[in-house]
């Protein structure tokens, strides 16, 4: 007998009518529109052409955004068609006299409860590190300017007025050298010359302020929960009891 609403029901409380389903690998299937006593219906999507019903043994967990099917969308390819109309005859399975069709893929799955192999998957969940970019600060440079007082000294040259007086000899003090000047007031004008200094200023790049950026790698630790299924074998084994007799 396949697990029905009773049984599927302890192991996960919070399965109701309304949530959304999706496939094993996070394709949206639709809303489960009804819950029977065997099977699950969820309802048309862009995924199925009509209503499909499946199985509470589909069905992988039981999430807060939704129902996980054991399926993944390639495995389901096989309900697209138009004329499947799903698993309404759900009761004739479980009694065996109705068997289903579904991939040859997956038809392992759906083999008779009494064939010589079953197969169980075990799903585990795997931690994924993604790394974005953001800003972690920033680096701000400004100029001040400020005024301060500078002594330096710079020579200069000027004309001082020396006067000497030198007596003429004997043989030279004939007037007529003199001529005509002699005995005339007049004024002579001997300029006198001496440098002046005036300050100006020009600017002049002393130096420069460079900014780089350089790449460090750390190692960061992260963490976090995940959740893995196991597999506990329950009930006596036969081989045990027939030994024990």
């Amino acid at each position: 007998m396949f697990t029905d609403r009773s049984t599927f029901s302890s192991r996960f409380p919070t399965l109701m009518e309304g949530q959304v389903v999706y496939s094993r690998d996070g394709e949206r299937l639709g809303k489960i529109a009804e819950m029977s006593d065997d099977h699950i219906r969820i309802e048309k999507g862009l995924f199925f052409p009509k209503d499909f019903t499946c199985r509470y043994d589909d069905v992988s967990d039981v999430r807060d955004d939704g129902v996980y099917l054991s399926l993944a969308k390639s495995e389901l390819s096989e309900w697209r068609n138009e004329s499947y109309t799903g698993w309404n005859q759900a009761e004739g399975i479980n009694e065996g006299s109705v068997y289903a069709e579904p991939n040859e893929a997956v038809r392992d799955r759906y083999q008779n409860r009494s064939s010589d192999q079953v197969n169980v998957p075990v799903v585990e969940e795997e931690l994924t590190a993604n790394k974005t970019s953001r800003e972690a600060g920033s680096v701000r440079l400004r100029k001040f300017v400020h005024t301060e007082l500078r002594h330096f000294t710079v020579p200069v040259t000027r004309e001082e007025v020396r006067v000497e007086r030198v007596p003429v000899a004997d043989d030279l003090r004939s007037t007529s050298s003199v001529g005509d000047t002699a005995f005339q007031e007049k004024t002579i004008e001997v300029p006198i010359m001496e440098e002046e200094v005036t300050v100006s200023k020009r600017p002049v790049v002393k130096e420069e302020v460079r900014v780089s950026k350089e790449r460090v790698t750390e190692e960061k630790d992260l963490s976090g929960e995940i959740r893995k299924e196991e597999v506990r074998i329950e009930g006596e084994d036969p081989l045990k009891r027939r030994k024990a007799g």
